[in-house]
């Protein structure tokens, strides 16, 4: 499969996965043993508003995404033999986790996008409304690296 295919593919993945993260979280819940914690977790989600609904589809999906990342980056690790591997080493494994993690990438920069009180946009709006156009206080840049 195409690169390219391989990264669309993902990203209807974790959009679906976006749209139903709760539902997801409370059938992981109820066949975890915790059924009473999955009602509870239902309840509280369908009284929140829809801004804070969206956040916690996103945080829910985000943290799939780290239950995945976290083993693949530690299998990733452990095939470098050298220090050269950490930067020469490519396998099929590697393309895999590119391409969950740009997916991943795509998605949440849609998700913050179309929040209007999200880090991002608030970012974006410091920027337009400072003094010296296009100056960020320093604790943005490592958020801006990390995404």
């Amino acid at each position: 499969m195409h690169r390219g295919t391989r990264v669309l593919l993902l990203v209807l993945a974790w959009s679906v996965l976006h749209a139903f993260a709760i539902d997801i979280l409370c059938a992981a819940l109820t066949q975890t043993g915790a059924p009473n914690l999955a009602r509870h977790a239902r309840q509280a989600a369908a009284g929140l508003s829809g801004e804070s609904r969206r956040a916690l589809r996103r945080l829910v999906r985000a943290q799939l995404y780290y239950l995945i990342a976290g083993p693949l980056g530690l299998a990733l690790m452990g095939q470098c033999r050298s220090f050269a591997d950490l930067l020469h080493l490519h396998t099929v494994l590697h393309d895999r986790a590119f391409a969950l993690a740009l997916s991943h990438w795509v998605v949440s920069l849609v998700e913050d996008a179309s929040t209007p009180n999200s880090f991002d946009v608030q970012i974006v709006r410091h920027v337009a409304d400072a003094p010296v156009r296009g100056k960020l206080p320093s604790l943005y840049w490592p958020y801006i690296a990390h995404h």
